[in-house]
């Protein structure tokens, strides 16, 4: 059951009394072959007589339920969570009282990632020195990362506590030019490569005011942009809010409106003020987590990339990303008239005569990268400023 959850790493557990609720929160079109998995798990404990009434003659009953949610990312909060399992509406509680004092159906509720209740059994098995062994001082035994984006080898991964950030990214992923790191979800932080020594631990991460989540590692390269990523990311947050605390509301929305303005090439050294109010305010106003951390890419973003922000205000993306502030071209010395590229373009901007070197339309060019991937002589590139 242990290796069941962890590897899927679905559903989160909620425990009142003698009941436990392993509260998968997708929408019913999500996770439907972990659900299964996990459900599958679930009654082959329950044929062992480990779970259930009387387990194995002791006389302690525990039972276990899949509860399927809403596919929203704010009923991933505790206190949400409660509500959603109640069958209430999916927002936050004002605490206190604490989910530790009135909970699930008004009782105490212990409410943890099921990665967290699988090391239960192992430490009670093996002993608290055997888990201690491995892993940090402040921060023993391993952890599940989740590591996508650009790398060769994408996927979960099991590490000790304490490995470094370059490890992972560079020795494990196998990251070709990476350039940042955004960890620990949605409401993450944005962190340069640069620290590449930067221990992946509690601690480590509170450094540099971020937080592990669960696990979820987004690889970005020197061809991406940090700013367009963190108006997406951003952008997300907004649409997740619950709407009930106005700085998440309004902030994180109008955030994000800046933060597209800026990628379009129109935003103002004012916009990125704008933006450190809001973070601000953010950390101070907001009643659940959600609130309170999504502005976690911009704060990190604006910390150690702010040469990239400046940019995009000068009107070039660095990532070549954006494509108000891109325009693609043909180079004549590499292009042999072959027109593969025209095949491929949506928007018929290709130019010239079969056998000769052809030209990009500006005006038609919908800068979708067809033609990059088309051109077997890499003759094509792409420049910022559009001009």
């Amino acid at each position: 059951l242990r290796q069941q959850l962890v590897r899927i790493q679905v559903v989160n557990i909620g425990q009142v009394g003698d009941v436990t609720q392993l509260a998968g929160f997708g929408s019913f079109a999500e996770y439907s072959l972990a659900t299964a998995t996990v459900r599958q798990a679930i009654e082959v404990a329950r044929r062992a007589g480990l779970i259930g009434e009387d387990i194995l003659g002791s006389g302690f009953d525990l039972d276990v339920d899949v509860v399927r949610g809403a596919g929203a990312f704010l009923c991933g909060e505790s206190t949400a969570m409660v509500n959603v399992l109640e069958n209430k509406k999916c927002q936050p509680r004002k605490r206190p009282p604490h989910l530790s004092e009135v909970g699930l159906w008004g009782k105490p509720t212990c409410i943890n990632n099921v990665e967290t209740l699988a090391n239960v059994p192992l430490i009670i098995g093996e002993g608290a020195a055997w888990f201690r062994s491995v892993g940090t001082e402040k921060s023993p035994g391993t952890k599940i990362f989740s590591v996508v984006g650009s790398v060769e080898r994408c996927g979960l991964v099991e590490v000790p506590m304490g490995c470094s950030l370059g490890t992972l990214v560079v020795d494990i992923a196998s990251a070709q030019n990476p350039k940042a790191v955004q960890i620990g979800g949605p409401s993450g932080v944005i962190l340069p490569t640069s620290l590449s020594e930067l221990e992946i631990s509690f601690e480590g991460l509170d450094e540099v005011d971020g937080m592990m989540g669960s696990g979820g590692l987004v690889v970005i390269s020197e061809t991406q942009c940090v700013v367009d990523t963190t108006q997406y990311l951003l952008a997300f947050s907004s649409k997740q809010s619950c709407k009930r605390c106005s700085v998440c509301r309004d902030g994180s929305a109008e955030s994000a409106e800046l933060l597209k303005r800026i990628t379009c090439g129109q935003g103002s050294l004012g916009d990125i003020e704008k933006l450190r109010e809001w973070a601000e305010l953010s950390k101070k106003r907001n009643l659940c987590g959600l609130g309170r951390t999504a502005f976690n890419p911009v704060i990190s973003g604006l910390r150690y990339f702010m040469d990239e922000y400046l940019a995009h205000i000068e009107g070039r993306c660095p990532g070549l990303v954006c494509r108000e502030l891109i325009s693609y071209e043909i180079d004549e010395t590499r292009c042999q008239g072959e027109r593969c590229c025209l095949l491929t373009c949506p928007g018929n901007a290709i130019k010239g005569s079969f056998g000769k070197p052809g030209h990009i339309v500006s005006r038609l060019c919908q800068k979708c990268g067809m033609c990059i991937v088309s051109c077997p002589y890499k003759a094509v590139r792409v420049k910022s400023p559009a001009v």
